[in-house]
């Protein structure tokens, strides 16, 4: 066996050790807080690709649709961004907890024809008279006249239950 034959090897030995004992998974996890809620975010080794994968609040409370009064008072202003995402700051001025909200957007041409109408569900958490933002990924959303929004559904849960 030449040298270079030996070393590659031990190279090849080596590396696998690393992989079995050192490196088991092609995914790295993380804990991430935002605000109350602890996140797990699963992260590709190779790729740095992350994912979150779920909540670990271990929380049974189950949402609801909220009542008309508790969507009344969310309130907020929109924009719709150059890089077709539909942004969105929120205050929730109710005792509910939000969890995840319906929303309607209505984007109009130059000439205030209708371009499209669509509604979106996005998750979210914006706690009992707290402040949060939403953005979501629209399509079509370049060279528009105006827009209108409106929160159509609203879900969450009662804050003294949390």
């Amino acid at each position: 066996m030449t040298n270079s034959t030996k070393i590659t090897t031990i190279l090849c030995i080596f590396l696998l050790i690393f992989a079995i004992l050192i490196w088991p998974t092609i995914y790295r996890y993380d804990i991430i807080q935002v605000f109350d809620n602890k996140l797990l975010q699963r992260t590709n080794r190779i790729t740095g690709e992350s994912t979150i994968t779920s909540t670990l609040n271990n929380t049974n409370l189950e949402s609801i649709r909220l009542p008309l009064d508790a969507i009344a008072k969310i309130e907020g202003t929109a924009s719709v961004g150059y890089a077709n995402t539909f942004t969105c700051e929120l205050y929730n001025g109710s005792d509910w907890i939000i969890t995840s909200l319906v929303l309607k957007l209505d984007l109009f041409e130059i000439d205030g024809k209708l371009r499209w109408s669509r509604y979106y569900e996005h998750p979210l958490r914006i706690g009992t008279f707290s402040s949060g933002s939403s953005t979501i990924s629209i399509t079509q959303g370049l060279n528009y006249g105006s827009f209108n929004w409106d929160i159509f559904e609203a879900y969450g849960y009662m804050s003294d239950k949390e």
